[in-house]
């Protein structure tokens, strides 16, 4: 974008990037709800998976470092990808693993993906913000993690039976992977950001935009 948003198309893009990272949260930790069936059936004991989320926490903790140095990649482009990579992953990789090695190492790249996608939205949601109005856009920003929780446990609610069972626990991770496919599709063809030069101006208030938008094509 040359132009800074404002209006409908500012909340718009706005609310874009806190749906990416509701699902985001979804697709990662969509299993949660059927531990209890998954431990026995791959001979996962608690230790493991313990191991298992500090490997992947660190994998997610290296993919944030790396991509804080890809804003010439563009923070667009780090939501689409990971939103893709979330959505094959939560659809085939991790429903259907053969063993607990597999499962493991799709979960890392589960949280790899995540990891690179919590540098892209922050750094979004503070673009289309002006200083003083960044507050309230970060603290909708930080719904993301509490309203993926919240979704993936309705929908266990909704979908599992009272017991659960092997056969339909993958269906979990498939219900956030469909999520992941729509917003996959709305964020490559909608999802803007905007342009480098439009981003280095510092721009306290929105009436400001027409200062900042006029610095950035070299205007004194």
């Amino acid at each position: 974008l040359n132009g800074y948003p404002t209006g409908g198309y500012r909340i718009f893009l706005l609310a874009i990037v806190v749906l990416a990272n509701i699902i985001f949260t979804w697709t990662v930790y969509a299993g949660n709800a059927a531990t209890s069936v998954i431990f026995p059936h791959w001979g996962i004991t608690l230790n493991y998976y313990s191991d298992l989320l500090v490997v992947a926490g660190v994998c997610g903790g290296i993919a944030a470092y790396i991509t804080s140095f890809g804003a010439k990649w563009g923070r667009a482009n780090m939501v689409v990808i990971g939103l893709l990579i979330n959505a094959v992953f939560a659809l085939w990789a991790v429903p259907d693993a053969q063993n607990k090695t597999w499962f493991s190492v799709a979960t890392c790249v589960l949280y790899f993906a995540d990891g690179a996608i919590f540098v892209g939205t922050p750094a979004l949601v503070r673009d289309f913000s002006p200083q003083m109005q960044r507050g309230v856009a970060m603290g909708f920003w930080t719904l993301g993690p509490a309203a993926g929780y919240f979704v993936l446990s309705a929908v266990a609610q909704a979908y599992l039976p009272q017991k659960v069972t092997f056969a339909n626990w993958q269906q979990l991770y498939r219900f956030s992977g469909y999520a992941a496919v729509v917003m996959f599709v709305v964020c490559l063809f909608l999802l803007r950001e905007l342009s480098a030069k439009v981003r280095s101006q510092r721009m306290t208030a929105l009436h400001e935009r027409a200062l900042v938008e006029a610095k950035a094509e070299g205007l004194d």
